[in-house]
């Protein structure tokens, strides 16, 4: 029989995963096209980060039978 302490799963470390690495790109191009007074470049880039953003939450938010999903498919 385990022992509580044995049960507790330890936090994965912080790796440069896919997310992490666009990030560490896109963030100063976003800045630089600002500075720049690219303000269509800046406007496209940002949308497509918010968009992209509220597609990867929306779509871990209504599978796996989580309630905001049973809610719109029921």
């Amino acid at each position: 029989m385990a022992t509580m302490a044995e049960e507790v799963q330890r936090p994965r470390p912080l790796t440069a995963d896919g997310y992490e690495k666009f990030l560490a790109v896109a963030a100063p191009l976003i800045w630089w096209t600002a500075r720049t007074h690219r303000v269509t470049a800046h406007r496209r880039q940002v949308r497509g980060m918010v968009t992209g953003a509220l597609l990867v939450a929306g779509f871990f938010t209504l599978p796996f039978g989580r309630l905001p999903g049973r809610w719109l498919f029921a």
